[in-house]
């Protein structure tokens, strides 16, 4: 009994409150460990904490912000790798085109105003081929007497001791571009490009080009170039379209007004060689505009009709 009594009075000393409490209801005094997990609750609840149970709290924390900056500094890490792998690439690819490219001396016979030309421009300017200009008569065509296929773009290639000519606009840019990437000889390439003759129904010679949305690249350069064969179809439809719709959609909408014809007809003719002649048809009257046109010419293509005023380039490749 006296060391029961001797153990109450250390636990009055140290907790009085609780104890006299518990003395109150009846029960026992609390032990300390009990005291100390309410209190760890009631600091979880939003009470006062201990500086263990903040201490238990912050860990989560701290482990959390160190993994975010862990996995950041991993990403960061090999973005920056992927970087400078891409930029080695590009610089090997850069230096084997520039190498083959030095050994091109190219001509380029064209009519400036003309759509298919100018794509054939954009295109060396892009990868900034060196080229000569022979601007083209649109009547005379002297400039091209050279040459059984009488329309422009023409682009003459000398690689070495080897001169090559290269005509239609599509076929010019899937064979260089095939030259560039693989490193092929030129005058093999244009082997991959034979031209197919044929009649209409007016008994007109029309001249096509196989394979001219192609690049003639093996899996492993294709693959390199595109990455995917869905990358590379949808390379040629857009090719096809922007021959087939957009040269032919570009007269319509810049004729959309009379003063935009006007506009559009002085320069032509002050780009072109020959006063009133454009692309091979000699004007005779300025043009009219767009929705005159689709009157003239009936409701089939609507406004979007191309005409003989709107200058399709009938010396120019389609």
């Amino acid at each position: 009994m006296a060391q029961a009594a001797r153990a109450a009075g250390a636990a009055r000393a140290l907790w009085p409150g609780r104890c006299a409490l518990a003395e109150r209801l009846g029960g026992r005094p609390w032990s300390p460990f009990l005291a100390q997990s309410r209190a760890g609750f009631a600091g979880a609840a939003g009470g006062p904490r201990t500086p263990a149970a903040a201490s238990r709290k912050g860990s989560p924390r701290l482990l959390g912000a160190a993994a975010l900056a862990l996995g950041g500094a991993l990403g960061l890490y090999h973005t920056a790798r992927w970087h400078l792998r891409a930029q080695d690439l590009r610089a090997e690819r850069s230096a084997a085109q520039l190498s083959l490219s030095s050994r091109l001396q190219l001509t380029l016979y064209q009519y400036k105003t003309c759509p298919f030309c100018s794509k054939v421009r954009a295109f060396l300017d892009f990868h900034a081929l060196p080229y000569e200009v022979v601007e083209v008569n649109p009547v005379r065509r002297t400039e091209i007497k050279f040459s059984s296929y009488r329309k422009v773009p023409i682009l003459v290639a000398q690689d070495g001791d080897s001169l090559q000519q290269l005509n239609d606009s599509s076929v010019i840019i899937s064979a260089l571009k095939t030259y560039l990437v693989s490193g092929q000889p030129l005058e093999e390439v244009i082997t991959y490009y034979p031209p197919m003759k044929s009649m209409n129904d007016q008994g007109k010679e029309l001249t096509e080009f196989c394979n001219k949305y192609w690049l003639m690249l093996d899996e492993e350069e294709a693959q390199r170039m595109y990455g995917g064969k869905e990358a590379r179809t949808e390379e040629m439809k857009w090719r096809q379209w922007a021959d087939d719709w957009l040269v032919h959609l570009i007269s319509p909408n810049v004729y959309r007004t009379p003063a935009e014809a006007l506009a559009s007809f002085d320069y032509i003719v002050r780009e072109g060689t020959t006063s009133g002649t454009t692309c091979g048809r000699t004007s005779t009257r300025r043009p009219t505009s767009g929705w005159q046109q689709s009157a003239e010419t009936g409701p089939s293509w609507g406004a979007r009709r191309p005409t003989s005023l709107t200058w399709q380039c009938t010396a120019c490749c389609g």
